[in-house]
């Protein structure tokens, strides 16, 4: 990376923490430029205010999500099958994302909606031939491919409101099944004898705490008790925090491990 692009990576970094800890209304660009570890006129000289940084940071969670969201479908060697429910379930979990954004962060309605409009246009661009496969393969009966998963896309949005937040993005996508059934024509229950076969095969390994292509932490052990020890403890860290563990991907098996990843990564503040 050169030397101008790990300054542009290092605003960036310092914004995010900054605007989950204190809100984007209440960050300035000094407390950016020290946070960083730069001058106040560096950060001008990548940035022309800190609205531009903000658009910048957006833009670059949405790339981000996208590029996950496309290698997903993609998946080599996942049946069609899998890779449809994988991908139904990132794109509800997007929703989350940017709640947590418009929450943690000070995001308001206004530009918390077009954040999310924006996500669902271009994930169309990447879902249209991903259907068009599925139309190929007769998993799916449908002829307007784009125009139902903008329907669907948007819908799910909406829908997400009216659940708890308690539940899960897979929990929400195994509550719409039929509707997704019926909307992309899938053979009766075709689609939630998937889900069950596939949940069937997930529940051996107790892996949770999120999901590595969302960038999330994700805890991986055998022993279903310390799992739950690291999602508890998960649970109790201050926002900024979790939003860091989300971003950085980071794997771990046991809550010492954990306990571990956070006083290094709060040590480095």
């Amino acid at each position: 990376m050169k030397k101008g692009e790990e300054s542009r990576a290092n605003i960036m970094a310092a914004a995010q923490e900054l605007f989950f800890q204190n809100g984007i209304p209440q960050t300035s660009v000094a407390q950016i430029a020290q946070r960083a570890g730069i001058a106040k006129g560096t950060f001008y000289h990548h940035f022309k205010s800190k609205e531009e940084l903000v658009s910048g940071f957006v833009e670059q969670r949405i790339g981000e999500h996208l590029r996950a969201l496309e290698a997903l479908c993609g998946k080599a060697g996942a049946p069609y099958e899998q890779r449809f429910l994988d991908c139904l379930t990132y794109a509800a979990g997007f929703a989350r994302y940017y709640d947590g954004l418009q929450r943690r962060a000070g995001v308001d309605d206004a530009e918390y909606e077009r954040y999310l409009d924006r996500f669902v246009l271009r994930s169309a661009e990447i879902f249209e031939p991903f259907l068009k496969e599925g139309i190929e393969r007769g998993f799916l009966h449908i002829t307007h491919p784009r125009e139902i998963y903008l329907i669907f896309a948007f819908g799910v949005r909406t829908l997400r409101r009216f659940f708890p937040e308690s539940k899960t993005e897979q929990e929400i996508v195994e509550s719409l099944l039929g509707a997704a059934e019926e909307m992309f024509h899938i053979d009766t229950g075709k689609l939630t004898l998937s889900a069950l076969m596939y949940k069937g095969q997930e529940a051996g390994h107790a892996v949770s705490g999120g999901d590595r292509s969302m960038g999330k932490p994700l805890f991986c052990s055998a022993d279903t008790e310390e799992t739950l020890k690291m999602q508890q403890y998960f649970d109790t860290l201050p926002d900024y925090v979790q939003e860091t563990l989300h971003q950085s991907g980071v794997s771990v098996s046991s809550k010492e491990e954990l306990e571990r990843c956070v006083e290094n990564m709060t040590a480095r503040r």
